[in-house]
Parts: C-alpha cells; sequence; structure tokens
C-alpha cells in the first residue's frame, strides 16, 4: 500500500510519560512464557540493548493515569485507539481495555492496530479520516528481553518503553493534519539494506511536502530514531532536522515524544512533518501545521 493524501483532521498537543525508572524489564508470568517459547522455537529474536532509564516503573498501560488527558470535559471521543509494535506482555486481561477504564471512557469505542509496527500510528490516522469522528490515540511500548533481528541492524538505536496520549479530531486541536503518507514494503524489500529505506523515506517525504504546500526550506523534519544510517540519511536529504536529545526509540510513540520536545524548544516554526519508519514495514509521514488559535 503506498499513498500520499491531504485531510483536515486536528491533533491535540500528546502526552507523554517520562518517568523511566527501570534498567532491565519487569519480571512477569506472560513475560517468562514468552522466553521458553522463543527459546523453544528458535524464534529469530536478537538481545534488546537496554541503557539507563529505558524502562517505567510499573507497566505502561497502568500508568495511563499519569498523563494529562486531553480529552475535554463533556466531550467523549467516539473511538478509543490503541497502537503499538511490542506486544503488551501485560497481567491486564487486555491493556487497550484496562486504559479505556481508566481514562473513564465508557461507551467509547476500542479498537487497536499492531500489524504495522512504528507505522501503526499512520493506520490510525488513516482509520480516523476514513470514520470522520473524534478519536482518543494511545501509543504504548513494553519491552521485553528480546526484539526482532530485523530490527536489530547495526547501528540500532535502543529501544525504550513509552506511552503517549493524544487526540485526533474533525474540528479542533493543537495541530492542523495537513496530510498524511505511507508505503509499506514486502518481506523481499525490507531485507533490501539501509540504505533503501532511506531512500524511499526521503521520496516520500518530498512528495507529501509537495501535496501539502509546504517547503523544505520551512518545514521542521522530525525522523524516527530508527538507527544511525536512517537518521544521518534524513539529516543529509533536509538539514532542518530535529532529534530527539536521547537517542532511543520509542516505537509507535517516539515521533510523539519528539513533537512534546520540539514544543518545549520553541522554535518557532509553524509547519513539522514527522517521518516513521520501520526496516520491517516501510516509511511514512505526517504533516502537521501549528494551529495559532490554540
Amino acid at each position: 500500500m503506498r499513498f500520499v493524501r491531504e485531510t483536515e483532521l486536528f491533533l491535540t498537543q500528546p502526552a507523554v510519560l517520562r518517568n523511566y525508572a527501570r534498567r532491565e524489564p519487569r519480571p512477569s508470568r506472560e513475560a517468562n512464557v514468552y522466553n521458553r517459547i522463543a527459546e523453544q522455537y528458535s524464534l529469530l529474536l536478537a538481545q534488546t540493548g537496554w541503557e539507563e532509564r529505558t524502562v517505567f516503573a510499573d507497566e505502561p498501560c497502568a500508568c495511563i493515569h499519569e498523563l494529562d488527558s486531553p480529552i475535554q470535559p463533556g466531550q467523549l471521543p467516539a473511538h478509543f485507539v490503541c497502537c503499538y509494535a511490542s506486544h503488551p506482555l501485560t497481567e491486564k486481561i487486555n491493556a487497550a481495555l484496562y486504559m479505556l477504564k481508566q481514562l473513564n471512557l465508557a461507551g467509547t469505542q476500542p479498537v487497536s492496530f499492531s500489524d504495522a509496527g512504528w507505522l501503526s500510528p499512520l493506520i490510525a490516522l488513516h482509520w480516523a479520516d476514513a470514520v470522520q469522528q473524534a478519536a482518543c490515540v494511545v501509543c504504548m511500548e513494553q519491552l521485553t528481553p528480546y526484539r526482532d533481528r530485523q530490527l536489530a541492524a547495526s547501528g540500532a538505536y535502543p529501544l525504550a518503553e513509552a506511552l503517549a496520549l493524544a487526540c485526533i479530531t474533525p474540528d479542533i486541536g493543537d495541530w492542523r493534519i495537513c496530510g498524511y503518507a505511507i508505503e509499506q514494503q514486502s518481506a523481499e524489500e525490507s531485507s533490501r539494506g539501509p540504505d533503501a529505506l532511506v531512500q524511499k523515506a526521503v521520496q516520500l517525504a518530498k512528495e507529501m511536502l509537495s501535496a501539502g504546500r509546504a517547503s523544505a526550506a520551512h518545514t521542521i523534519v522530525v525522523p524516527q530514531m530508527v538507527d544511525e544510517p536512517f537518521v544521518s540519511g534524513m539529516r543529509h536529504a533536509f538539514p532542518k532536522t530535529f532529534l530527539k536529545r536521547q537517542a532511543v526509540n520509542q516505537g509507535t510513540a517516539d515521533l510523539w515524544y519528539a513533537l512534546a520536545e520540539l514544543q518545549l524548544a520553541k522554535t518557532g516554526k509553524s509547519e513539522i512533518l514527522l517521518v516513521y519508519a520501520d526496516r520491517k514495514h516501510g516509511t511514512g509521514c505526517m504533516l502537521l501545521r501549528k494551529e495559532n488559535a490554540r
């Protein structure tokens, strides 16, 4: 699937969780079962490169109440969308339903997206664009001791747990979503090396800027923290590139964490291009324009 599409949706400023407290993953029955299955079936998994403070004190879904909710009183969203690439090995019955209850969203329809990996937030946006109803979107990553070998290429940044919450609506928000683009890839395409993903991402980003009538000279490009070759390639193609302070990949939430840092940096730029990338699934973009009214 490949497309570049304009839209007229809005995004609230994402709320992100930063209370990292551990170096190692939390023990749980689900994690132990997962590890035993991985060993028994010789799954192609690689050790996760732990760095200091990349894991929350509690399961990410259990921390949802710590975020500032973007939901306005009396304006419940029609949908609650949960995006993740790493399956949450939670001891809750279901992570999405647990968070739905914690946010007091009774009557809101839950849905989850994970099959597109780190591109899942764009699939959620595509879905919200189709239904044209307000959606509360949470991007969550929960780490295990292993990761897919294809995502553990040379130069890959360490993974970190993540929890980010925002609303996508048809009428109001801190950012206007001017357009979005997705280019998914096959297993054969994903094995072509790091340069192929960079080339695809650069080309798609240029097409998105053109479709959104935005200039590369006046737009801040924010790339996913996939690995050193990808980030270097994006910086070479787009001089106005913004990178997070910490070189970790927060999966589906990575660019919302970057957007939160960018908001604090107060660059004065009103147009932002978020560039998603996943070596297994492809690349995508989201073009944002700051709403001056809020």
